[in-house]
């Protein structure tokens, strides 16, 4: 069995993210007249900073969205109602979505192991965008619903070896013949392999490992994934 990661490994998130947010910064009434580089840099700042309340659950994904956006306000001066700021998510989700376009490379990837293994997407993405994504991406017919286990609806976020753990029982394998393929080295690296599952690191960045894990195997882009198979 195969699973994979979603943001970063089955498509560009950060870019869809970045471009999605900084046109919602220049359209949206609470923003439109600040300067879109700088509001820019104060709410991914906070979107980072927060991060670590969602993966510890002293904050919802809905609470998160509304205290980055108020922090990030307050630096200018301003405020937003709770319903300006689900208006702001609203029209940010829209746009990312926009900026979210198939891979064909990753399509035909995707499709080609599907026909030798069983899928699964192991995602720490808020549940409440994980089917649009997989639509937009074209990959939705590849990983059915009960393939694609999100963090936020198991309640144990990567690399919690606890949800590797679950998706495991709930699939009917084993850690020592699945493979974890994932970005981020503490979440999907670190995190598959501290559950007795072997690893790929897509580490497209040239970023350097954060801890003394070893895993199979590195690569650059996803399509040497295939490379890294025929070798196993």
């Amino acid at each position: 069995m195969i699973l994979f990661d979603l943001d970063d490994t089955l498509y560009d998130f950060s870019a869809c993210w970045e471009t999605g947010m900084r046109e919602t910064i220049r359209t949206h009434p609470l923003t439109r007249d600040l300067d879109t580089d700088a509001f820019y840099e104060k709410l991914a700042y906070y979107n980072d900073a927060l991060w670590p309340q969602i993966a510890d659950r002293s904050l919802t994904f809905n609470e998160y969205r509304h205290v980055r956006l108020q922090n990030s306000l307050g630096h200018f001066d301003r405020q937003a109602k709770r319903q300006e700021s689900d208006d702001f998510q609203a029209l940010f989700r829209q746009k990312n979505e926009e900026n979210m376009l198939p891979v064909e490379e990753t399509t035909a990837l995707i499709t080609e192991l599907s026909g030798r293994y069983r899928l699964g997407i192991v995602t720490n993405g808020p549940a409440d965008m994980t089917d649009k994504k997989l639509e937009r991406l074209q990959l939705a017919h590849l990983f059915p619903p009960d393939t694609v286990f999100i963090s936020e609806l198991i309640g144990h976020h990567k690399p919690d070896k606890r949800i590797f753990q679950h998706v495991l029982a709930q699939m009917g394998a084993d850690a020592h013949e699945t493979l974890f393929v994932g970005d981020n080295w503490i979440a999907d690296v670190a995190g598959a392999m501290d559950a007795g599952i072997s690893a790929v690191w897509l580490n497209a960045h040239g970023h350097e490992p954060q801890t003394p894990h070893v895993p199979l195997a590195m690569i650059e882009q996803l399509a040497d994934l295939r490379t890294v198979l025929k070798k196993k």
